[in-house]
């Protein structure tokens, strides 16, 4: 792991070398908000300035993080947009039962309703997962650029080089979170046990009523499953998209 920090002198980040000091040699009292970046992010002497300028190709991933915990995500990165999507896949099972409740009670009536309930919700959240998982990193760039524009002497809050050194921390943090939980209600369904309510949907749903409990964990985990295939495909368009544009402006 390498290290990196703001040079007070040089006005910029910078990395640290093992004397503690800038590469233009300021002294550690001119060096401030030291963190360790990853080695396989730095491909220079100079650090890249996170919201400054045009956002570089590395940055056009699939954010993992976001995608297994966009509501954290969003939270930790002040993100309005990926939170807002994610509230509104959160109220959205009230209106679906709403809509399919019969007479107004707000209690779904047969197995059938049940079910389409489930996998509408599941459907909106999955897109929404995707959606923030695609959109994410670009719309904390753009808020740090309008940052950086209308706040007078503001300066990058972090390097491009750290920000994807936490993102790679999320990726993992963020999938164990999320898949352990869904591995271990499948474990208990493949025993024979009753599945725990892991997210508080069975409740909601009313599955046990209607004894569909271990085909609903069963389709959440389907859920779960196609989004990651899908996230993955999307990384990987992603990632292709900004070597064709410049494969394209060479050529022209």
């Amino acid at each position: 792991m390498s290290r990196s920090g703001w040079c007070r002198v040089c006005g910029e980040w910078v990395q640290i070398g093992d004397a503690g000091t800038c590469p233009a040699g300021h002294s550690t009292e001119h060096i401030e908000r030291v963190h360790k970046i990853a080695d396989s992010f730095v491909q220079g002497i100079r650090l890249r300035p996170f919201g400054v300028g045009k956002m570089p190709a590395d940055l056009q991933r699939f954010n993992w993080g976001a995608f297994f915990l966009p509501y954290i995500w969003g939270i930790a990165y002040s993100s309005w947009p990926v939170m807002s999507a994610w509230f509104i896949a959160f109220i959205s099972p009230s209106f679906i039962r709403g809509l399919l409740a019969e007479g107004g009670g707000g209690e779904l009536v047969g197995s059938a309703a049940v079910i389409a309930a489930a996998v509408i919700g599941q459907a909106i959240e999955s897109a929404v997962r995707l959606w923030s998982g695609a959109n994410a990193t670009r719309l904390v760039w753009k808020h740090e650029a309008l940052r950086l524009e209308l706040l007078p002497n503001a300066r990058p809050r972090y390097t491009i080089e750290r920000y994807l050194t936490r993102q790679r921390v999320w990726r993992t943090i963020s999938a164990i979170l999320v898949i352990v939980p869904m591995g271990m209600a499948i474990g208990t369904l493949v025993s024979g046990d009753l599945p725990p309510d892991i997210s508080g949907l069975q409740a909601f749903y009313e599955w046990e009523k209607y004894g569909l409990t271990h085909i609903a964990s069963v389709m959440m985990a389907v859920w779960l499953g196609t989004a990651m295939v899908l996230g993955r495909w999307l990384d990987t368009r992603m990632q292709d998209e900004p070597l064709g544009h410049e494969q394209r402006h060479v050529t022209d």
